[in-house]
């Protein structure tokens, strides 16, 4: 089916200017809460099922609540604002602390600061859908990175099998 293989192509794009979906407006201090959100706690994020709702709670506070930013009213309460929860657990178990996944995510989003934007990015389809993703460095910056600090090492063995 042609439609199935046309969705498979996507176009890269920086996450603050992203130009689909819920992510087309999220400007440079959303993004750079994500990429915190994602340095601190994306690793643990799949630890349980209580985590990974926590971190998605989080996501989703900091991409659909209007009323982000320094000075805002809601900032990035959970429990506030036109994206919030509202009692229950938001899973039915609590992490080994004993959190929710509302709590964790309150926790979370309390400690956040805007920081540079290094490995999120958009994968945005035809139809305008995006989807946040992790791009790393890739292999060959990294090993082109330890080949200039081996250079130094290389020359004081050449000097000193010459002398």
């Amino acid at each position: 089916d042609p439609d199935i293989a046309d969705r498979a192509h996507y176009t890269m794009h920086d996450l603050a200017d992203s130009p689909g979906g819920a992510l087309s407006t999220i400007g440079e201090y959303r993004a750079g809460l994500l990429q915190d959100l994602h340095n601190r706690h994306g690793g643990v994020a799949l630890n349980s099922r209580t985590k990974a709702a926590a971190f998605q709670l989080a996501v989703w506070k900091i991409v659909y609540e209007d009323k982000i930013g320094v000075n805002e009213t809601y900032a990035l309460d959970i429990r506030t604002g036109n994206f919030y929860v509202r009692g229950g657990t938001a899973t039915s178990t609590l992490d080994d602390a004993e959190f929710s996944a509302a709590r964790l995510a309150s926790i979370w989003l309390k400690n956040l600061s805007p920081v540079d934007v290094t490995s999120l990015h958009t994968l945005v389809d035809r139809n305008g859908v995006s989807q946040l993703t992790v791009v790393p460095l890739p292999a060959a910056a990294l090993l082109g990175g330890l080949g200039l600090l081996a250079i130094p090492v290389l020359r004081r063995r050449q000097a000193s099998a010459q002398t």
